[in-house]
């Protein structure tokens, strides 16, 4: 038999020329799935003081359904960060995330509590403001 070459074959039918039957399931074709939440506003909007800051977001998580040792974790860790930082929460930067973070490495912590700290900071600085 001899070989078709690509730009004579077609993707649609089998060898025998028979058409492929429509994908079915998990590998049937969908149709595009739309973020809705594009436009939804922030958790934490304006210049909000530390405290309030710290509330809103422990507020968010507990919406959220976070375990509550997870939200006194992040509630904890964000509270060292923001009293690290020493500055109102909306004037962080990532520049201030990475000196903590460095801050949390030379003051000989271990790998687990600096990645607990990184994952508060990550979760209420990108998900929820």
């Amino acid at each position: 038999m001899a070989m078709q070459s690509p730009s004579q074959r077609t993707l649609s039918t089998y060898g025998n020329g028979k058409p492929y039957a429509p994908a079915r399931g998990r590998y049937a074709p969908r149709a595009r799935v739309e973020d809705q939440l594009t436009n939804v506003p922030p958790v934490v909007q304006g210049r909000p003081s530390a405290g309030e800051f710290l509330r809103k977001i422990a507020r968010e998580m507990k919406i959220r359904f976070y375990q509550p040792s997870t939200v006194k974790n992040y509630r904890n860790a964000l509270k060292s960060f923001l009293r690290w930082y020493g500055g109102p929460p909306h004037r962080v930067t990532r520049e201030d995330v990475r000196e903590f973070l460095l801050y949390l490495v030379d003051a000989g912590v271990g790998s687990s509590h600096v990645s607990s700290h990184l994952f508060a900071i990550r979760n209420a600085f990108d998900k929820m403001c």
